[in-house]
C-alpha cells in the first residue's frame, strides 16, 4: 500500500514549497529494484521531488529527484547501498541560496545549484505518495521496504538540524 495527499486545491502548501523545504525519511529496502526505481516519498511528475533508490541498473543508490529550471534534476548517495539497511534521508531545496543538497546519513553527499523550483502543473499530479510515487492516474515505482518516517518541512534544514534529528 501507499499512503496518499492531495494538495491540487491547497494553494498554501505550493506556496510553502516554493520558497524551500526540506524532505526527511528514515527508510530500508527489503529488495532493490532490478530496474528504474522505487519512491520511499514522491511527488515527481513534470515537476515536484522524490525520495528513492535507484536499480541495480544504475548501481543501487539512494537518489532524490527535484524539477529544478524547468527540468529534472538528479541527486545521488553515490554509494550503493544493502536491502535490510536503514537509512536516514534529508533533501533540500533553498529558494534564497538556489541550492538543493542531499545528505545520507547526517553526511552531505550531492547537490546542485539552480534558479527555481516547480511543483506538477498537472492538477491530477498534485498529489504526495508515501510508498511510491504520484502520477497522473496511478501510483508509480512502489516501495518494497519499510518507510519508518516520511515528513515534508516547510523549513531549509541546514547540517547542524540535519545531524540533530539523524542521532
Amino acid at each position: 500500500g501507499y499512503g496518499r495527499l492531495d494538495f491540487a486545491s491547497d494553494a498554501s502548501f505550493s506556496k510553502k514549497m516554493a520558497d524551500g523545504f526540506t524532505l526527511e525519511a528514515v527508510f530500508a529496502a527489503d529488495q532493490l529494484p532490478s530496474t528504474g526505481m522505487m519512491c520511499a516519498l514522491g511527488c515527481f511528475y513534470e515537476g515536484g521531488f522524490l525520495l528513492g533508490v535507484s536499480g541495480k541498473d544504475s548501481n543501487e543508490r539512494i537518489v532524490a529527484q527535484l524539477w529544478l529550471d524547468g527540468k529534472p534534476v538528479s541527486l545521488s548517495s553515490g554509494n550503493s547501498i544493502q536491502s535490510g539497511s536503514y537509512h536516514h534521508v534529508v533533501c533540500t531545496w533553498d529558494a534564497d541560496a538556489g541550492l538543493a543538497r542531499l545528505w545520507v546519513d547526517a553526511e552531505p553527499v550531492d547537490s546542485c545549484k539552480a534558479g527555481s523550483f516547480a511543483l506538477p502543473a498537472t492538477k491530477t499530479a498534485q498529489w504526495l505518495a508515501i510508498g511510491a510515487n504520484c502520477s497522473k492516474t496511478d501510483p508509480l515505482y512502489a516501495w518494497n521496504g519499510e518507510i519508518v518516517s516520511a515528513k515534508v518541512h516547510d523549513a531549509v534544514f541546514d547540517q547542524a538540524e540535519v545531524s540533530r534529528r539523524c542521532a
